[in-house]
């Protein structure tokens, strides 16, 4: 089968963009003839991971220097240049907005896209729908992503004809499409209250498990060792742990927050951690190599990690794989990776308070009920999301997707299937 990933940008190293490489990889090493084609494509970042797989950068030239960088134009003129790249292919796997958006602009018939969410930035309501539905609520300390909510929303009142033509332009774009893959159900949900269209399949991504836990029995029993491991933008809503955490640091003066990432909020929380009294028990690490990342994850009991209309999580199986616990956001992706509060606490993502009990209630756990539940979650975690599974059903759908669009199927409003 030859498959084509149609990519806007491997430039800048994200979680939607380490998938669509470990996905094809995948589909190479299983003999299927793969090829990336990309906008934007930064070698010294990506060569390595995307050794022995062509790829095809279609690079601006100097008839786009002169359109706006976010010209709808520009992207008229950019696709025109990419669709007799796509045509050989039995497969075309776009990925991601804006990718969705420039299907709009060629004619190619065989193209599955991939959707991890609709685009927040333009669907601001369908693809934020827990924010939109507790902008009028009362807080005691207004959530950051609450308000970057409210700024949005204005934002987008001031700019209504402008956003409206980018919502027109990416629904015609899905539009075009024959198969949507989703990757959760709870993304299925955002993709048809976006584009009023039933993914046609729910593929989650796939997860990099170690072999094994390496860990002794129970918590470490010397305070309570919490991780925070995301980037820090304001819609991982990483303020609310560290004031639940605060909150539970009184009862618990020995806990400790480690928060790895990097983003623009990481000044605002180190200040926040600081005027909440909490300095000292929370240590920002910023980016960490592998090494560095293991020596952290070794010393922490829990994940905690409360991100808003968050499509997956993948964080949490990555987590469960290394002995951590898990508390996560009681909406999006995470309610189906913790398989609604079987495989984790699952607690209100901006409430500080019931965090710091969720904190409480976890160091109160006895070394055998830990045990049990560190090995059940990491099992269920390994059966659902590893590259053996999630691989073989990619390829599957694929294949099946091929053989439809060879024969000619029109696609039908069908439910999501797993």
């Amino acid at each position: 089968m030859r498959i084509v990933a149609y990519h806007p940008a491997l430039d800048a190293r994200g979680g939607a963009e380490l998938l669509m490489v470990a996905q094809m990889r995948q589909l190479a090493a299983a003999g299927h003839d793969v090829r990336l084609v990309l906008l934007e494509y930064a070698p010294g970042k990506w060569a390595d991971d995307v050794a022995g797989m062509p790829v095809d950068h279609v690079a601006r030239d100097w008839r786009e220097t002169w359109l706006h960088r976010k010209s709808w134009r520009r992207l008229a003129a950019r696709s025109a240049r990419v669709a007799p790249r796509l045509h050989d292919a039995d497969v075309v796997v776009a990925y991601n907005y804006p990718s969705s958006a420039l299907l709009g602009y060629v004619d190619v018939p065989n193209v599955v896209w991939h959707c991890c969410e609709p685009s927040r930035a333009i669907h601001l309501e369908t693809a934020n729908p827990e924010l939109a539905s507790r902008l009028e609520d009362r807080f005691d300390a207004t959530p950051r992503a609450i308000a970057w909510y409210r700024h949005e929303r204005n934002y987008h009142r001031q700019r209504s004809r402008i956003h409206h033509v980018e919502r027109l332009r990416d629904r015609e774009g899905v539009a075009k499409a024959r198969k949507v893959i989703a990757i959760s159900e709870y993304t299925a949900g955002l993709v048809r209250g976006t584009y009023a269209r039933n993914p046609d399949v729910v593929i989650p991504p796939m997860v990099k498990f170690p072999r094994s836990i390496h860990r002794g029995s129970g918590l470490h029993g010397d305070g309570l060792h919490v991780l925070l491991h995301t980037r820090l933008q304001v819609h991982k809503n990483a303020d609310t742990v560290i004031r639940g955490f605060s909150m539970y640091l009184k009862r618990d003066p020995r806990a400790t927050l480690d928060v790895v990432g990097e983003g623009p909020e990481t000044d605002f929380l180190v200040g926040l951690a600081a005027e909440l009294g909490a300095a000292d028990a929370v240590r920002f690490h910023g980016f960490l190599d592998q090494a560095g990342l293991e020596n952290v994850y070794r010393r922490c009991d829990v994940l905690a990690c409360l991100p808003m209309d968050e499509p997956f999580g993948m964080i949490f199986p990555e987590a469960a794989a290394r002995g951590l616990l898990l508390i996560g956001p009681d909406h999006g992706g995470p309610v189906e990776i913790l398989d609604g509060g079987k495989l984790g606490r699952l607690v209100d993502a901006l409430s500080p308070d019931a965090l710091a009990d969720a904190f409480a209630e976890t160091a109160r756990l006895d070394a055998g009920e830990v045990d049990r539940r560190r090995a059940a979650t990491d099992r269920a975690c390994r059966h659902r999301y590893s590259h053996e599974r999630v691989g073989a059903d990619l390829e599957s759908a694929l294949l099946r997707f091929a053989h439809e669009f060879k024969a000619g199927v029109v696609r039908g409003a069908c439910a999501p299937e797993r």
